[in-house]
């Protein structure tokens, strides 16, 4: 299970990302959400003679997209161990660890700061400590 995971955040290694752009992003989207949301309303009550099915079909579609900004946006509220406030070096580093981390408590009840660090160091090919990865988590 363990191995699996660690092969599997290898494979994705993904950097951390600032909770500040994730903020930004949704309520960029939120904002996309609403025009789409609008000009469908707006199309949707043009006179009945000068609707077509084509027409019908765009707000179907306006209001599909709209739908999808806002579940982006909700994916933008969901914390991974991804998610920092403010980036402090390394972000692939701290990504990995923090996800490995995570999934240590989850699996152990202990988050095993020398052994995420042994095998960050590893697996990144760099010397991280186990202070470097306790202070990361935090």
């Amino acid at each position: 299970m363990l191995l699996n995971a660690v092969v599997q955040l290898t494979g994705s290694c993904t950097s951390v990302i600032l909770r500040r752009d994730q903020d930004q992003a949704r309520e960029r989207y939120l904002e996309r959400a609403d025009l789409l949301e609008r000009d469908a309303r707006q199309i949707d009550a043009m006179p009945a003679y000068a609707r077509t099915d084509a027409i019908d079909q765009g707000v179907k579609s306006l209001m599909d997209a709209a739908q999808f900004y806002r579940e982006c946006a909700a994916e933008c509220t969901k914390e991974t161990p991804f998610d920092v406030a403010r980036n402090t070096g390394d972000g692939q580093a701290r990504g990995f660890a923090r996800a490995l981390s995570a999934l240590c408590r989850e699996q152990f009840g202990y988050p095993l700061y020398g052994t995420v660090a042994t095998v960050a160091s590893v697996v990144l090919e760099c010397d991280i400590t186990r202070e470097a990865v306790r202070e990361w988590c935090r």
